[in-house]
């Protein structure tokens, strides 16, 4: 194995050592205290949720403009990252969306998780 690989694997399980035999950090619950507590419509903290809109507008824009059958990409392969990348971004949007109507600990888990996703494309 290439002294790359050994190093990009044992740092790896590093991280993962110290990810489970670390105590949690908890998030102080006023983390959760928004500026905005509008309700409009029904729905409170309104224009969290809503500006959260725009995210999902942009990943379906992102699929389509990946998914469309004449693309700008040379190869099968380099559409990948940029699909990972738009659903990351739709999903973002959802998780948001869901965090926002209801902030606590449990609903920042589903606001966190989707970015990871765009990220890591």
């Amino acid at each position: 194995m290439k002294l790359r690989t050994l190093f990009l694997v044992g740092m790896t399980l590093l991280a993962i050592a110290l990810a489970l035999f670390l105590p949690a950090m908890p998030q102080p619950l006023a983390y959760h205290d928004f500026a905005d507590k509008r309700v409009a419509y029904g729905i409170e903290n309104f224009l969290d949720v809503a500006s959260n809109l725009a995210f999902t507008l942009a990943g379906l824009a992102g699929l389509v403009l990946v998914l469309r059958p004449r693309t700008c990409f040379e190869q099968p392969a380099e559409r990948w990252p940029y699909l990972v990348f738009a659903i990351g971004v739709l999903l973002t949007g959802a998780g948001s969306c869901y965090y926002h109507l209801e902030p606590n600990n449990e609903t920042l888990f589903w606001d966190r998780l989707p970015m990871t996703i765009s990220f890591m494309s």
